[in-house]
């Protein structure tokens, strides 16, 4: 009886055992059929391109194009759980050429939309250098920056600060951001011809050689224009230094009855030297031209009532004719003081003021110093 129980219960833990083994087995069968499964899914839905895409159409979302200056047709996969491909394919289809071109059309449009600033004085100081170089005369409109002043504009267009003057009357030393200066692009004056004035007087005067003065104005003869403006090249610097000493109209200008130079007098009969200029002055008043001291006076022979005003650098000027003397030898005069008033003493047909400008005692045209 005690063998059979034992028996029993062999039997029972022997089926248990086989039991245990086989869901074991089941468990690992199920298990290995759901990798394999998941195996199976991931490659044949979730796995990139296994082979090269040759058409930019093939691709997904997950891909896009990137711009690379060394690598032409690259493409990378966006997806966070996807490898990256960087291989240049060079794909040759109609579609590729065609978002070529495009790029290259919208390039294009970005690049003329961006536009270049350039620079206002470099564009002038290449205009004006390019038309010295060709050997161009012309007046050129130089707007002053900041930080010039004179000496520089004078270096930096290789042109003399007397020059720049003569060629702006109205410059003063002190110049302001924004002004404009005239500025000859062959180094050189541009001045207005005025009665008396020869080609040979003004080629010696200003040390200008006359074959230059036709040819930088296109002279076909020696006849000059009275009001005419020709170009003198390269003048003598001093010549220049006597025309920077400007004088102010000794009377309201009204014209010139007579210039300076040589002339019939009407009185006289007979050519000789006007030493000064008539103006149109009728019983006004007269004005210093400068500032200086009174050196003469009274009557003086034809003259009449004579004024003469010692100005610094070895300059005269001399009023004549005068109706009145209101000033008196030694007396210091101050440019624009009144000095007189304009008449017809001495010899003369009719009331006007002969006015004189002299340098060392030599005559010069006073219109020359003159501004109307």
């Amino acid at each position: 009886m005690k063998v059979k129980r034992n028996n029993n219960f062999y039997q029972i833990s022997t089926l248990a055992k086989v039991r245990k083994t086989l869901k074991n087995k089941d468990i690992i069968i199920i298990t290995s059929f759901f990798l394999l499964l998941n195996l199976f899914i991931v490659n044949i839905f979730l796995k990139p391109f296994s082979k090269e895409v040759v058409n930019t159409s093939e691709f997904t979302e997950y891909y896009q194009k990137e711009s690379n200056d060394n690598i032409e047709d690259v493409f990378s996969v966006l997806g966070r759980n996807y490898f990256t491909i960087k291989r240049n394919y060079n794909l040759k289809t109609k579609e590729v050429e065609e978002t070529t071109l495009e790029e290259k059309v919208e390039n294009k449009v970005v690049e003329e939309k961006i536009e270049v600033k350039k620079d206002p004085f470099e564009e002038f100081k290449n205009e004006f250098y390019t038309k010295r170089k060709n050997d161009v005369v012309e007046k050129m409109e130089y707007i002053v920056k900041e930080g010039d002043n004179l000496s520089v504009i004078s270096e930096t267009f290789s042109q003399s600060i007397a020059i720049i003057k003569e060629n702006n009357p109205k410059l003063n030393s002190t110049i302001y951001v924004g002004q404009k200066i005239i500025l000859s692009t062959i180094n050189g004056i541009y001045y207005k011809i005025k009665s008396g004035d020869t080609l040979y007087d003004l080629a010696s005067k200003y040390q200008v050689d006359v074959e230059v003065i036709r040819k930088y104005n296109n002279l076909k003869n020696d006849v000059l224009i009275i009001g005419d403006e020709i170009f003198l090249k390269n003048p003598d610097v001093n010549s220049l230094k006597n025309l920077g000493e400007k004088f102010i109209m000794p009377v309201k200008y009204k014209g010139v009855t007579s210039p300076y130079g040589n002339r019939f007098h009407p009185v006289l009969k007979r050519y000789i030297l006007h030493s000064g200029v008539d103006l149109v002055a009728r019983y006004v008043p007269v004005y210093a031209a400068k500032r200086g001291e009174v050196i003469f006076a009274g009557v003086a022979g034809g003259y009449g009532n004579l004024v003469k005003i010692k100005h610094s650098d070895g300059y005269e000027t001399r009023y004549a004719h005068l109706n009145k003397i209101n000033v008196k030898k030694g007396q210091k005069i101050q440019q624009g003081d009144i000095i007189g008033e304009s008449g017809m003493t001495g010899r003369v047909t009719g009331p006007h003021l002969h006015f004189e400008v002299r340098k060392n005692g030599k005559t010069l045209n006073p219109m020359e110093f003159l501004r109307k």
